[in-house]
């Protein structure tokens, strides 16, 4: 409230008709006629007076409009309307089973991508870097010490033109990536030809760090454990039985070579427990058995292969099949549409195409 609207209230009645002006405390203050105040508008007035609502109460009979005579029932199309509505419906059903057929195509393009980020991920898990390398060795000693940890597919060793040497480096390659893993395990640090090699991944390995970690990370869900340097004599039951004292075991294979119909020096077992797969790798690793030492590790690839945890019936359903869950899945979303005020999606067989 400004300056000029302050009031003196005890002294309004006797300045009714005058205006005057006083100062207090070397403040002013103006006094004003009553009719001279100034005044809000009604609308802005703080204190306005309360209106009471006044109740009407009705005093005859209440009769019903025109309007109150309609039939408030389901709307009668007429022919033409109806035939409009048919083509529409079966124009979104249409549309609906075309939705749900692309959902389709695009999870099988996931799951097919995701495979082959896996499989080219364990083609690098399977290469191993080799460092320090005396001079005086070559590609034929490497793969002879490095043998005793599952088949060796490739070693290549990078020469100098100039002085005809090798620059003492070499790239190792497995036939399986739990060869390689052991051998970075065992072999980094070992003294060869009088100097201690060095044993890591390849510098390319970062970009497909997180698929291995994701690999490694689902290797978990199975007790499995990786054997090489196994005696060319040594049968599956054998192995087996050695193998058996520490827990029992689900499955029990050897890799076998089809053109020699023997097995090729390495094998898996499959516990039921993760600590029977742990005591097993704890005792057996470096164990002389048959005149050759054992090398045991935890095993890395999932027991069906890199498809053991990915739906078959994604990649294998044929055509006629898929069409028909799409328009069966299709039809029950309209439906479900037509019957609820807030439907909810129905996602047929979810858990091979994962709709939602």
């Amino acid at each position: 409230m400004t300056e000029a609207m302050i009031i003196d209230q005890s002294s309004t009645t006797m300045i009714e008709n005058t205006n005057e002006s006083q100062t207090i405390n070397g403040i002013e203050k103006k006094k004003y006629a009553i009719q001279n105040i100034p005044r809000l508008p009604r609308e802005l007035t703080p204190f306005a007076p309360f209106t009471a609502v006044i109740e009407l109460d009705q005093r005859g009979p209440l009769f019903k409009g025109p309007g109150a005579k309609r039939d408030t029932g389901r709307y009668k199309v007429r022919l033409s309307d109806d035939e409009s509505v048919k083509r529409a419906k079966k124009y979104a059903l249409e549309q609906s089973v075309k939705y749900v057929l692309v959902k389709q195509q695009q999870q099988q393009q996931r799951v097919q991508l995701d495979n082959i980020k896996k499989q080219q991920a364990l083609l690098l898990m399977c290469r191993i870097y080799i460092g320090s390398i005396n001079f005086e060795l070559n590609e034929a000693m490497l793969k002879q010490a490095f043998q005793p940890f599952g088949p060796v597919k490739a070693v290549s060793l990078t020469f100098d033109p100039v002085t005809n040497r090798h620059k003492g480096f070499a790239f190792l390659e497995y036939e399986i990536p739990e060869a390689a893993q052991l051998s970075i395990e065992q072999m980094n640090g070992v003294i060869l030809g009088g100097r201690n090699i060095k044993v890591g991944r390849p510098s390319n390995m970062p970009q497909a760090q997180p698929i291995i970690d994701q690999l490694t990370e689902e290797a978990k869900n199975y007790n499995r454990i990786y054997i090489a340097s196994i005696h060319p004599d040594l049968t599956e039951n054998e192995i087996q039985s050695v193998f058996e004292a520490f827990g029992k075991i689900k499955s029990c294979t050897v890799a076998k070579d089809p053109a020699t119909n023997k097995h090729k020096g390495y094998g898996f077992i499959e516990y039921e427990t993760v600590q029977a797969a742990q005591d097993a790798i704890n005792s057996m690793n470096l164990f002389d058995l048959g005149g050759q030492y054992l090398r045991v590790g935890k095993a890395i690839t999932p027991p069906e292969g890199l498809l053991a945890s990915t739906p078959a019936a994604a990649a294998s359903m044929p055509t006629a099949t898929a069409l028909a869950v799409a328009t069966i899945t299709a039809q029950l979303q309209a439906k479900d549409v037509e019957t609820n005020s807030q439907p909810t999606i129905v996602c047929l067989f979810h858990k091979y195409f994962m709709l939602s």
